[in-house]
């Protein structure tokens, strides 16, 4: 069980929806930036803190450096 996916008996759906966005294909940019949105700010609000865009992309630098050393640790 992954950390940043998993805690004392609960899945974090938040990090689980930013490693599918970072996994999948997206059909364009405009489709890419409208799923990167809908993420970062869920309830469609007009407008939202730095905060939460850090947040995220922070969850983003997280899950991929963990994501890579998982797989550089099996390919030892």
């Amino acid at each position: 069980m992954n950390s940043h996916l998993y805690e004392t008996g609960k899945f974090k759906l938040e990090n689980w929806a930013a490693l599918g966005f970072l996994t999948c294909c997206h059909q364009d940019r405009q489709s890419q930036k409208d799923d990167f949105w809908q993420l970062v700010n869920p309830d469609l609000d007009d407008m939202i803190s730095i905060e939460a865009v850090v947040e995220l992309l922070k969850t983003f630098i997280a899950l991929s450096i963990d994501m890579r050393i998982e797989i550089e640790e099996k390919n030892e």
